[in-house]
């Protein structure tokens, strides 16, 4: 009996000291409500859609190499910042691509990232962020492709300049 306790206690104890670590996926999600992004929202006039709209109180999950893409609501001058939590790293293809449209679609802002760098930005600590602050108010459609082979925990941060 002393022995189950003392193992049930030091799997407690292993579990707690890993949520401690802000490195880890739950400290990545910690405070954040997980949405499945299974929708179709219209984005765009040219046919694009958004799978979700997402805050900075939300957090999705997408598999890549493909595409993901959704709403976020943001105010003139505001900086949309996208985190993701790479896990299953497998490969880092060849290019991702991180593109902020302004509402309407009609313009936006494209940031793009060679093969291997993402990867390596993530080591340590599985994290990457890009920005870019936004022109217009209203819902931004943020889409993130890539060829990589991974799966990506995805939550966008948006604030003014300087906070």
């Amino acid at each position: 009996m002393r022995t189950a306790v003392s193992t049930v206690l030091l799997w407690t104890l292993a579990a707690g000291l890993a949520s401690c670590d802000p490195t880890s996926q739950s400290a990545f999600t910690s405070g954040l409500a997980f949405n499945p992004c299974v929708q179709a929202l219209n984005a765009c006039a040219g046919g694009l859609t958004a799978t979700c709209e997402l805050n900075s109180t939300m957090y999705s999950q997408t598999d890549f190499p493909g595409a993901f893409r959704f709403l976020a609501s943001a105010d003139i001058g505001d900086v949309v910042e996208i985190h993701m939590f790479l896990t299953n790293q497998r490969d880092t293809g060849t290019d991702t691509r991180f593109l902020w449209y302004e509402p309407g679609c009609t313009t936006g802002q494209t940031q793009d990232v060679p093969g291997s760098e993402l990867f390596i930005e993530a080591a340590g600590t599985s994290s990457v962020m890009r920005s870019a602050v936004v022109a217009r108010p209203g819902d931004h459609l943020i889409e993130i492709q890539s060829d990589m082979q991974a799966t990506a925990l995805v939550t966008p941060r948006i604030h003014m300049p300087g906070q």
